[in-house]
């Protein structure tokens, strides 16, 4: 993995979160297909609010100063592809 090295900013900006979770392998085929094509999507735990929380606090100090900078959100959570895994997506943006 690369790391990066960001310059904090302070001033506000817009959080965009997309968390991809896994489909449980308990389920039945015709179900599973159903959560991979986006026809169920995933309503256990964690639940979207404490991920977004989770995300916000990690940003903090790295790519903002506080948590209070960020001023608009669209967050969700959808299943995963089988084959590519869980994964996080966090995209932060702001204007000049």
């Amino acid at each position: 993995m690369k790391e990066m090295k960001l310059e904090v900013i302070s001033k506000f900006c817009h959080l965009e979160m997309i968390a991809f979770m896994d489909i449980p392998k308990s389920w039945p085929k015709v179900k599973r297909l159903e959560a991979e094509y986006g026809a169920i999507l995933p309503t256990s735990k964690p639940d979207v609010d404490n991920i977004l929380k989770a995300s916000m606090d990690g940003l903090e100090g790295a790519v903002y100063h506080t948590d209070a900078q960020v001023t608009s959100v669209n967050a969700k959570k959808v299943f995963c592809h089988p084959d590519k895994g869980p994964v996080l997506y966090l995209a932060v943006s702001w204007t000049e």
